[in-house]
């Protein structure tokens, strides 16, 4: 409830309420079959993304654009949107401070094939972000690292330490 008052007092505050209907909700669910143009789903993690989307599958007819903010697990998103017929059309990076957050811009209906850097990294951020791009890539690096480094503290063959084998 209190997004949506926030919601409710920017919407009030820039005169556009009656161009705009807000809803507590639930992810979609309130939404009719086909009723929205463009979904906006921003701030929570992909996997939290994608569960919304897959609830409610009716909601999007074929051309409903959605833009999608995940704070996590951009990856896995972008993964189940090719696999799920919403191609990706576009991806974008913005930033705010230390922060570098991923837009991703998908259309239902859209089939495409995806190459292995636009599951990964995301389609088209380098020409789309170029200002943001080497932020972007050290943060993968980074986060890949920290995966790195926790392979090698566990084998999960054997469930001992790397360090604990010779040879």
């Amino acid at each position: 409830e209190g997004p949506l008052k926030s919601a409710e007092h920017t919407v009030n505050s820039n005169g556009v309420s009656k161009d705009i209907e807000l809803r507590l909700s639930d992810g979609i669910e309130k939404l009719s079959a086909g009723e929205a143009d463009v979904i906006v789903i921003a701030g929570m993690g992909g996997l939290l993304i994608e569960s919304i989307l897959r609830a409610h599958p009716e909601v999007l007819k074929e051309g409903t654009i959605l833009i999608l903010q995940p704070m996590l697990a951009q990856k896995e998103l972008r993964e189940y949107l090719y696999s799920s017929n919403n191609g990706v059309l576009d991806e974008y990076l913005a930033t705010e401070g230390e922060k570098v957050y991923n837009i991703i811009v998908a259309r239902a209906g859209c089939q495409n094939e995806p190459s292995e850097a636009d599951v990964v990294i995301g389609k088209n951020v380098r020409v789309n972000s170029p200002e943001c791009f080497e932020d972007y890539i050290e943060k993968l690096i980074r986060v890949l690292n920290k995966i790195i480094d926790g392979n090698k503290r566990y084998c999960k063959w054997c469930h001992c330490q790397y360090g604990d084998i010779e040879g």
